[in-house]
């Protein structure tokens, strides 16, 4: 407390203004002019005493009549604040101001952090009792192609780009042969596993992580996706070596192609194509999409023997009687349940459970507060969330758009108007998600194109082979009996475009991408150069050109 040393004020003055100031509980500054101002005030009135004692009986007099002290402290308080400077007050409020939004985010986000998730479903269990449907492990291709795999070998330098082995040199090729040799055991372990009829694969189990939820947002996320990582590392470690059992594969076909011997040829060619085939639809998408390349790898290589051999008409047909059966799928080609259930998992550990199917939300179920930064704003600040029924209800809705989709031609996309699924929540979480699924299935229509012109190029061949001439029009192959029925481009509304060019000469391509016919020209890139399936052209599927 300042004070203020004067032997000409009465002892009894000095105390009264010391709890003035000390009352008045403000800044330094301003009490030390309060004080000044006070003590000037009782040395002018006490200055016409001519004696001490007089002196003291006025101050005495004075003081009683200066009324309660700590009144008086608030009123000085309140009149030096009503004079503080514009620019002072406004800071002043501004801040009170910040102060109470940051009381009532706290007041917001705390509602997030307040109960515990209920574990009550073993996602990975689920799937494993899922996957096998109560097949018997012995009709299991996984463990045959993963023994496959063990044995295969690496791939010699300066075979890695995938060069045709009949445009190769003679050290190529004897590297290609001395490769095929050492690794015969695994291509035809390979070839038998791919005849079983189903390929699942078992997740092994992981201990939970702690489900409470954590002091920090993203970390609660990340914390809450602790299976979808723990199933794609068991998963992604695989992945490269079947893209390189298949390219083995391919490989030996091409050896086979270049002695003439169209039949092993084939049989490798259509082993791709099986193994795409029971990956498809099966675990993880992204080990789905994998099994679609290797699908599309084995097409071309069918393609690569019809073009680079001589195969008669009963191989021809055994062909596209294969193909008929294994890519003869009316439901949707890929499968998103393990994807849905990491995130109904994801929900079960981001929600309180009331037991009835509903919760509330908790930190690490930040994505499904809302479909956009400011709605997830929005629904936090006005306790506005989305309960675990609601979200629940939005994303069976979201999968269950995305098979729908699936189903819906690139040709009959441009006329169908796709609104999002539940449209009266949405969240962060398919937000994200969605597009890229979408892609992924349109992905698929891509290798279904090829499928229809392999089973074309089979049939023109086929009928080049009775008639001694290649037909004028696709109808012809139906009207010969040929084929049931026209050869479709899913990127056009009808079949695909073919043209005899000469007796024995024809082209034939899908309108693409940009779903319009543009003579058979294909896309370029940047450079000038052919791109086979770019956004923009034709996709040219036969004549082949490497």
């Amino acid at each position: 407390m300042e004070k203020k040393d004067t032997n000409s004020t009465p002892e009894i003055v000095q105390e009264t203004i010391d709890r003035v100031i000390k009352k008045m509980r403000y800044r330094k500054k301003v009490r030390a002019d309060v004080r000044a101002e006070l003590e000037a005030h009782f040395e002018d009135a006490l200055a016409d005493c001519q004696t001490s004692d007089e002196q003291q009986n006025l101050a005495e007099t004075l003081v009683e009549e200066f009324g309660d002290v700590r009144v008086l402290a608030a009123l000085i308080r309140r009149a030096k604040k009503r004079c503080r400077p514009v620019w002072v007050r406004g800071l002043i409020r501004t801040g009170q101001a910040l102060g109470l939004c940051v009381l009532y985010f706290l007041l917001c986000v705390s509602r997030l952090y307040i109960g515990s998730p209920t574990i009550t479903l073993d996602v990975i269990d689920q799937l494993n009792e899922q996957m096998p449907q109560g097949r018997d492990e012995t009709l299991n291709a996984l463990s045959d192609i993963e023994e496959a795999i063990a044995l295969l070998g690496p791939v010699p330098k300066g075979l890695r780009d995938d060069p045709v082995y009949r445009d190769m040199n003679d050290v190529q090729k004897r590297r290609v042969e001395a490769y095929l040799k050492e690794n015969q055991p695994a291509l035809d372990l390979f070839g038998s596993a791919v005849q079983k009829p189903y390929y699942w694969r078992q997740f092994s189990s992981a201990p939970h992580r702690d489900t409470k939820p954590s002091h920090v947002l993203t970390k609660g996320l990340l914390q809450n996706a602790w299976l979808a990582n723990h199933l794609v590392e068991q998963v992604m470690p695989r992945l490269p070596r079947y893209r390189e059992l298949a390219f083995a594969m391919r490989r030996r076909m091409q050896w086979h192609c270049a002695r003439g011997e169209a039949g092993p040829a084939l049989n490798d060619a259509l082993s791709i194509v099986r193994f795409g085939d029971l990956v498809i639809g099966k675990g993880l998408l992204i080990e789905q999409l994998v099994g679609v390349a290797v699908c599309e790898l084995g097409l071309r290589s069918v393609l690569d023997v019809v073009q680079d051999t001589d195969m008669n008409e009963p191989l021809l047909k055994e062909t596209s009687e294969l193909l008929h059966g294994l890519c003869a799928r009316d439901d949707p080609w890929l499968d998103f349940a393990a994807e849905k259930a990491i995130v109904d998992d994801m929900i079960q550990r981001g929600f309180t459970d009331d037991g009835q199917g509903n919760g509330r939300p908790l930190a690490s179920a930040v994505l499904y507060l809302g479909g956009s930064p400011a709605d997830w704003w929005k629904n936090l600040l006005m306790f506005d969330y989305p309960d675990r029924r609601q979200v629940t209800e939005h994303i069976e809705g979201l999968y269950e758009d995305l098979d729908n989709w699936q189903t819906v031609t690139p040709w009959d996309r441009q006329h169908q108007d796709h609104s999002p699924t539940n449209a009266e929540i949405s969240t962060m979480y398919s937000a994200m998600i969605k597009p890229s699924l979408e892609k992924s299935g349109t992905q698929v229509w891509g290798v279904k194109v090829r499928i229809q012109a392999t089973l074309a190029v089979l049939a023109i061949k086929r009928y080049e082979i009775q008639r001694g001439t290649l037909p004028e029009t696709l109808e012809a192959l139906v009207d010969q009996g040929v084929v049931a029925e026209l050869p479709r481009d899913f990127y056009a509304d009808g079949p695909l475009t073919y043209r005899r060019q000469s007796d024995t000469e024809f082209i034939l391509y899908s309108w693409g991408e940009n779903l319009k016919d543009d003579g058979g020209t294909p896309s370029k890139n940047s450079e000038g150069k052919t791109r086979k399936y770019g956004s923009q052209g034709d996709w040219v599927l036969w004549p082949i050109t490497r």
